[in-house]
């Protein structure tokens, strides 16, 4: 086994590898969303497909490091975020057939606001003055982009305003699971997570 685990040299790098990655695979959605017509099924392939190989580059990561250790919160968050997080990304695929794509984008992107909410109320945590201000930026961008009409003056479907309201929820509140986790387990099993 090599020990890589203590590397901020490497830590780095892994961070920077998976954000460029996550950006070359949104590209490509993008684009073979394009041709899809429509149809939902080939796209849950391509994101099974993706993470897939991203499922399978951990394994050899951690392999090369210290192996696995899952405990049974580890298993059980996992487990519960990883359908949550499914259906955040079935949401969003809808919200994205059935609506403008740099809009569904734009509301998608208020999921960040949801873990620190969560976190003040169950949590106890008290708000940054950065997350404040981040709230209310967001809220003004979504307010300033006319979010009512699309170009032509036509309002957009109940449906795609619901897929977009899910798909927030359901990732914001997958990304606060990652807090509670670390909540009941401080420091531990963070990769296995």
């Amino acid at each position: 086994q090599l020990d890589i685990r203590g590397g901020s040299c490497l830590s780095a790098l892994v961070l920077v590898l998976c954000v460029l990655c996550y950006f070359v695979a949104n590209i490509y959605q993008n684009k073979f969303s394009a041709t899809l017509e429509n149809r939902i099924f080939p796209m849950n392939c391509f994101q099974m497909l993706w993470m897939a190989m991203a499922i399978a580059a951990f394994a050899v990561f951690e392999l090369l490091t210290d192996g696995f250790q899952f405990s049974t919160t580890t298993i059980t968050y996992g487990m519960v975020a990883g359908v949550i997080t499914l259906l955040g990304s079935l949401c969003l695929l809808g919200a994205l057939s059935k609506g403008p794509l740099s809009l569904t984008i734009l509301i998608f992107s208020m999921y960040v606001v949801v873990p620190p909410v969560l976190a003040m109320i169950f949590l106890g945590e008290k708000a940054t003055i950065c997350q404040l201000i981040g709230i209310v930026l967001i809220i003004i961008v979504i307010i300033l982009s006319n979010y009512n009409k699309d170009e032509s003056g036509k309002k957009y479907s109940r449906v795609w305003w619901l897929l977009c309201i899910g798909s927030v929820i359901f990732t914001g509140l997958s990304n606060y699971l990652v807090k509670v986790h670390q909540t009941k387990l401080p420091g531990l099993e963070q990769r296995e997570y």
